[in-house]
């Protein structure tokens, strides 16, 4: 059972303004200044998430275990092999449980919005969906809650934290070989990992004419990746890396909505082949449409949308950005 009141949960790292990265930051203690920033936020939202009233709550909870996912790939070479092995575990199960929320809030916020052209008969078309849907969402939210409640969410929480607020805590080498260094500091790893990222994703450009959905799907991720790795790289680099973070942020957005019309489609398709045979599907069936045209559309833009990120402006304000470090 656990024995932490949300008091004690939230009081266990310290919420701040901003991470705090330098480029004279040691790699370990970066991320450390990282995970800690996103385990504070991650701790603000539990209350409302188990309240459960505003959906805002689930997201940013969501946001933030994500950013800490994004974050241990970039960071756990730093540290001893075992230092991160449990967070890793716990984050993956946590993310599971959010998205089973999320995706469903996602989609009827859409289906909301679809709904206010139509008349009381189309509304009403829908209520059986909706209905499936909060049953769903119920269970996911049971699952969620038990995780939250759970001796190893607690374990983990007061562990993570621990290690968080301890600097030089479990760090892999102290770099005293001083004839062949390491790469240890902020301003030596980051524009590797930088441009890693950038290169991963820069290869879509390749097979972008015959990408299939799920190719794009890879490829909204290593936007995702390569976005978030300039975001928590920020406060080191250059001015310009805004601009560059803003058209990631934008070739994400538009790759994220395709996949959210392409996930919709298929829960319909889901509901459609689980309902009862004598339920009228006519309304769903035109929402089906409705989505499947709009995912075809978003699937049109995308060359467009890939040709405004992979301008060189944005590769010149990239290596401005990194050139600050």
């Amino acid at each position: 059972m656990t024995t932490l009141t949300n008091e004690d949960r939230l009081a266990l790292i310290a919420a701040v303004e901003r991470p705090g990265i330098t480029p004279d930051d040691q790699m370990s203690e970066a991320g450390r200044k990282i995970l800690a920033f996103h385990l504070a936020r991650l701790l603000k939202r539990e209350a409302g998430v188990r309240e459960g009233s505003d959906p805002k709550d689930v997201h940013e909870m969501r946001v933030a275990t994500r950013r800490m996912r994004s974050a241990i790939p970039i960071f756990e070479d730093y540290y001893t092999d075992d230092a991160l092995k449990t967070p890793r575990k716990m984050l993956r199960r946590l993310a599971h449980a959010l998205g089973g929320i999320r995706d469903i809030d996602v989609l009827r916020i859409k289906t909301e919005q679809y709904a206010t052209r139509y008349d009381d008969n189309v509304r009403a078309g829908l209520v059986p969906l909706y209905e499936a849907w909060e049953n769903q969402q119920a269970a996911a939210r049971s699952e969620l809650n038990d995780l939250l409640d759970s001796d190893a969410f607690e374990h983990f929480l007061v562990h993570f934290a621990q290690f968080l607020n301890t600097p030089n805590a479990q760090v892999a080498t102290n770099n005293a070989d001083t004839s062949s260094p390491k790469a240890m500091l902020v301003r030596h790893v980051a524009p590797t990992i930088l441009y890693k990222r950038f290169e991963a994703l820069r290869a879509f450009d390749s097979i972008l004419d015959s990408a299939t959905f799920d190719a794009l799907h890879q490829m909204r991720i290593r936007a995702k990746e390569f976005r978030y790795a300039l975001e928590t790289f920020e406060e080191a680099l250059g001015d310009q890396a805004d601009s560059v973070i803003e058209a990631a942020k934008a070739l994400q957005d538009h790759l994220g909505a395709l996949q959210d019309a392409r996930v919709a489609a298929g829960m319909l398709h889901d509901y459609m082949a689980q309902a009862d045979e004598n339920q009228p599907m006519t309304v769903i069936l035109h929402y089906l449409a409705t989505r499947q045209a709009e995912k075809q559309k978003l699937r049109g833009e995308v060359n467009a949308n890939w040709a405004t990120f992979n301008r060189p402006q944005v590769r010149q304000s990239l290596a401005a950005s990194v050139a600050a470090l």
